[in-house]
C-alpha cells in the first residue's frame, strides 16, 4: 500500500523494491554491503549474488558475452537480490 501511495505501480519495481529492503535487512542495513565491482569471478555464491547492484549485474552480462543484454538493464531496477 506505501508503494502505490508513492504511485509505484509496476510489479517489477515493488519486487525490486521489498527484495532489496531484504538484502539490506539481512545485513543489518550496512550500505557497504552491496557489489558494484566484481571480486572473484570463479567463485561467485548465491549470498554474492544478492549483494549485486544494477551495474554489477550489467558487469556480469557482458563478462559471459551476453552484453548485448546490458543495455536493457540500465535504470531497470534489476540487481542481483532481485536474481
Amino acid at each position: 500500500d506505501d508503494l502505490l501511495s508513492l504511485k509505484v505501480v509496476s510489479v517489477l519495481h515493488h519486487l525490486s523494491i521489498k527484495r532489496a529492503i531484504q538484502v539490506l535487512r539481512i545485513n543489518n542495513f550496512e550500505p557497504n554491503c552491496l557489489r558494484r565491482r566484481p571480486s572473484d569471478e570463479n567463485g561467485i555464491t548465491p549470498s554474492e549474488v544478492q549483494q549485486w547492484t544494477n551495474h554489477r549485474v550489467m558487469e556480469w552480462l557482458r563478462s559471459v558475452d551476453l552484453a548485448e543484454y546490458a543495455p536493457n538493464l540500465r535504470g531497470s531496477g534489476v540487481h542481483g537480490g532481485l536474481m
